[in-house]
């Protein structure tokens, strides 16, 4: 979410627009100051990725501290906004929510792989449904990510006696950053000690039970039986990097998988410039995932669980799978590879660009502030 919210101001300022991020405390950081032309103001007392009484006051206070500097519209990152359109005296101003999810489908997505610990929180994300439902009337305006994101905020507020409108504008790619260039894929492939006749299979994701990386690498294991020249590449961190690793010694697939750990933007789109086919088996109720956009800005073949490639137009080059379905997963593997062995490439819909995100965004504000 941070890197959308981060790239729609970035398109807002290019076109001359003033733009001000509110967001909770950053090390190093105090007050106010500008990022690459960007005002931000940090809460100091609210912690790091993490709602709390003092964040929710802080926005409450940065509303009326920018209001009284001349604002012409909010944009709420899911719940950022709930203190202002719950206790804002100024009501001239519209207040819009940014939804990437939902209470709804975080509670369906910790029930698919229950554990202890994903019941007891369900539990609160339980509470938060009816929570929203209280709230969500209160926006000028919800803007869903995908149509899955906008039938989950339909669903939460039905017993509403009112409902805000609704509308669908897509997570925007900056595709310059990803675009395929053979020189920047000579690079990489040789950084990560893949070399031309190599088949590597990224990943892109945090290293969450839920995010498929163990079906992943359990497909895999088979499909390299067959496939001596395959490869695949694990971008990303999380709570169960460990036990990934130890799966793959445990496989004996040491030498031909590479975990990369966290990386920078830029270090992301090296790794798809170095890949052959992407993956994506997750096992949440996804909204509209940065990854597979950017996979296919980047041009990649993708084998996409079939619930987040539900959320995209079909095309040649994608292949939806069900992530369990360990036979179907590798079937598809062979297939996007011999896909990218013909030089296939997908493609990035406009709909799915930042400057058609950002321009989407700007209509919706100057007809809600018309209302």
């Amino acid at each position: 979410m941070e890197r959308v919210v981060w790239d729609l101001a970035q398109a807002f300022c290019a076109r001359g627009i003033r733009t001000t991020v509110v967001t909770s405390a950053i090390a190093g950081r105090t007050g106010r100051f500008q990022i690459d032309g960007i005002d931000v103001v940090a809460i100091e007392e609210a912690r790091d990725g993490q709602y709390s009484k003092a964040f929710w006051k802080g926005t409450l206070n940065a509303f009326d501290m920018l209001c009284e500097e001349g604002l012409d519209a909010v944009i709420g990152v899911s719940a950022g906004a709930r203190e202002i359109v719950l206790h804002r005296t100024n009501r001239t101003v519209p207040v819009l929510m940014q939804a990437h999810g939902s209470s709804i489908g975080e509670f369906v997505s910790k029930w698919r792989r229950p554990t202890a610990r994903s019941i007891l929180g369900s539990a609160r994300n339980l509470v938060w449904i009816f929570k929203d439902r209280h709230v969500l009337s209160r926006y000028d305006a919800i803007v869903a990510i995908s149509d899955l994101v906008k039938r989950q905020i339909r669903w939460t507020s039905f017993l509403s006696r009112s409902h805000a409108p609704v509308e669908i504008i897509a997570n925007g790619i900056d595709e310059r950053l990803f675009a395929f260039e053979p020189p920047a894929r000579r690079k990489a492939r040789q950084a990560y000690g893949f070399d031309d006749t190599h088949q590597v299979i990224a990943s892109v994701s945090r290293l969450h039970r839920q995010k498929g990386v163990c079906e992943l690498i359990l497909a895999f294991d088979i499909f390299a039986r067959s496939n001596p020249g395959a490869r695949l590449l694990i971008v990303g961190d999380g709570p169960d990097r460990n036990t990934l690793e130890a799966l793959v010694r445990d496989k004996g697939l040491a030498s031909r998988v590479v975990f990369t750990g966290a990386l920078a933007r830029s270090e992301v789109a090296r790794s798809f410039a170095a890949a052959d086919v992407f993956s994506f088996l997750t096992l949440r109720v996804e909204g509209l995932p940065l990854n597979m956009l950017e996979a296919l800005a980047a041009g990649l073949p993708s084998v996409l669980a079939r619930s987040v490639a539900a959320s995209i137009p079909p095309q040649a080059g994608i292949f939806t799978v069900d992530p369990r379905d360990q036979e179907a997963v590798i079937a598809a593997f062979a297939h996007a590879c011999e896909f990218a062995a013909r030089g296939g490439r997908t493609q990035l819909s406009d709909a799915y660009r930042l400057e058609q995100c950002a321009s989407t965004y700007l209509e919706l504000i100057r007809r809600t502030g018309r209302r």
